[in-house]
């Protein structure tokens, strides 16, 4: 919870805490897309780490290494997501904080998915 004033400041100009969330429609609405989209990229994601795994000896690389599918997520999350979470900073003025926020949950975010892939793909 120590980023979550902070975030919400940054992100959403929020300055009272006290302040009421959005109706619940709003928010079922905002999840039910989340979780559809986060769906989506675990499918991709499953699919780029299948695709890693067996390529590896095509191209001279140990794909059954975990230590390899994890500079394999870094480099993905590098260049799918790092790119969107900078231009927060840049094409929305957002601090640095959020960029934070953001970036970290997105590590924890692809690792999760490489823990949960790795050992039922």
């Amino acid at each position: 919870m120590i980023w979550k004033h902070p975030y919400r400041k940054h992100m959403y100009g929020v300055t009272n805490v006290n302040q009421a969330p959005p109706p619940a429609k709003v928010m079922i609405v905002s999840f039910s897309m989340y979780i559809i989209v986060s769906f989506v990229t675990s499918i991709a994601y499953a699919v780029a780490l299948k695709l890693f795994q067996v390529s590896g000896d095509a191209f001279g690389y140990d794909g059954k290494s975990f230590v390899n599918a994890c500079c394999f997520t870094m480099l993905l999350m590098a260049g799918v997501t790092l790119p969107f979470t900078v231009g927060k900073m840049v094409w929305q003025f957002k601090n640095w904080i959020v960029f934070g926020v953001d970036a970290s949950y997105e590590v924890i975010h692809y690792f999760v998915m490489l823990l949960l892939f790795w050992y039922w793909v």
